[in-house]
């Protein structure tokens, strides 16, 4: 390739990059399987194969970019290629596992940036909208320099400028496609270079081809990081969830250190509650900071109860007195309902329960079998989440954090596990 402007090497970089963007997709898509590669959301292709697509089409227009005599006119190329390239990862993201994912990032970008959901779908639109504008007017230019070139004329007929030579004063008219050449006036014969006009000290602009690539490199490259940028998001609000868990852990310790080594209540919202042992005191009225683990804790704060990515609890803790007054935090306490055993009622654990008529059934450390493989505190989904009581045979753990949420065991150390690992009663029931 030629370098003849400023443009040249704009485009010659954008080459570069996506040849290796499409190295990327290549290696990445090597291990996926196909029959397990999900359809894309928008044109119900198997993502696999889409994947073999826009890498094929990424190296295409890349060695075009590379080897074009005039590069600038494959500006269209790269626009047209930046708008599919986000529009793709508009549609799409890698999991942590590396599998494609279908996913509308109208959905997650929110959750991810802490954005409303009207904005992300402004940004997203937005972006893709202005890329779209950007690629119709580089494909406009080029269909007159084709047009000029058929007619014998040249592309800088088309696009010609006026300057005064800042020696004579004499007029000079030279064709856009020169912009930066130095050369001797018709007039004085000084040397003068062809600035646009109105540029101080004889400084060369930029062209709107040229804004327009930087645009289009721009565009893929926030293409590339915002899968990154979000992954890195996501990873600190899931180590402030962990933080949240281990200290409620050692809150729980010190609780039971104080009460012969019995659990506090669950939480219950209607079969064994609201009693003054519950371990939080989330009823709107009621005072969570009055909460029976709330003093265990070090400079206490409400927020400790609330996972920082969980946005739907942040959004009723912002709001009044709701109807039927629904659970604001994310948390909830292993608590399995009282079972009857040669005519006498028992506790499972591993919460105390009481009743409504305030008949204690304690449950102790002792009691549970295995601390380190027990769930003691756990991110509950949203969709059953309405107490702080955890009963794991119908209430599953969340996913908030990739395929996992987090939990807490009994012997105070935290992990991120599957809802299937909550099902498993060797991970949950305390005398299992």
């Amino acid at each position: 390739m030629i370098v003849r402007k400023t443009s040249d090497i704009l485009i010659f970089a954008a080459g570069l990059m996506l040849v290796m963007i499409s190295t990327v997709l290549v290696l990445s898509n090597l291990s996926t399987n196909p029959a397990n590669s999900p359809a894309d959301p928008v044109l119900g292709l198997s993502m696999y194969y889409l994947t073999w697509l826009t890498a094929t089409l990424a190296a295409t227009i890349g060695c075009l970019c590379l080897l074009g005599e005039h590069a600038w006119s494959y500006g269209l190329w790269v626009s047209w290629f930046a708008f599919n390239l986000l529009a793709w990862l508009g549609g799409i993201y890698w999991n942590s596992q590396g599998t494609i994912m279908a996913v509308v990032h109208e959905e997650q970008v929110p959750e991810m940036f802490g954005i409303s959901e009207s904005l992300a779908a402004f940004l997203i639109v937005g972006i893709l909208v202005f890329l779209l504008a950007s690629g119709l007017a580089v494909f406009v230019m080029g269909r007159n320099l084709a047009r000029a070139r058929q007619g014998g004329g040249t592309a800088g007929d088309l696009d010609l400028m006026k300057i005064s030579c800042r020696h004579c004063d004499g007029h000079i008219a030279f064709p856009s496609a020169r912009l930066g050449e130095r050369v001797d006036c018709p007039h004085c014969q000084k040397p003068i270079v062809l600035a646009r006009p109105g540029a101080p000290g004889g400084r060369m602009g930029f062209t709107l081809v040229e804004l327009l690539v930087v645009i289009a490199i721009i565009g893929i490259l926030a293409a590339l990081l915002l899968p990154v940028l979000s992954k890195g998001r996501a990873k600190a609000l899931q180590t402030g969830c962990l933080n949240n868990l281990r200290q409620l852990g050692m809150g729980f310790e010190m609780y039971r250190s104080d009460f012969q080594e019995a659990f506090p209540a669950p939480g219950s919202k209607s079969a064994y509650g609201p009693q003054p042992e519950d371990w939080i005191w989330w009823q709107f009225q009621r005072g969570v900071q009055n909460s029976s683990i709330a003093k265990y804790v070090s400079d206490f704060n409400p927020d400790l109860f609330t996972c920082p990515a969980d946005s739907a609890a942040k959004s009723l803790q912002s709001q009044g007195v709701l109807a039927d007054d629904p659970y604001r935090y994310s948390y909830s306490f292993t608590s399995y309902d009282l079972e009857t055993q040669n005519g006498v009622q028992v506790n499972p654990g591993m919460s105390t329960i009481i009743t409504v008529d305030r008949q204690v059934y304690p449950f102790r450390g002792p009691q549970v079998k295995n601390p380190s493989g027990k769930i003691m505190v756990v991110e509950e989904d949203r969709s059953t989440i309405n107490d702080s009581r955890w009963t794991p045979a119908v209430n599953p753990i969340s996913t908030r954090h990739g395929p996992k949420g987090d939990v807490v065991f009994v012997d105070g150390h935290v992990e991120a596990v599957t809802p299937e690992f909550g099902t498993n009663q060797a991970n949950s029931n305390p005398g299992f």
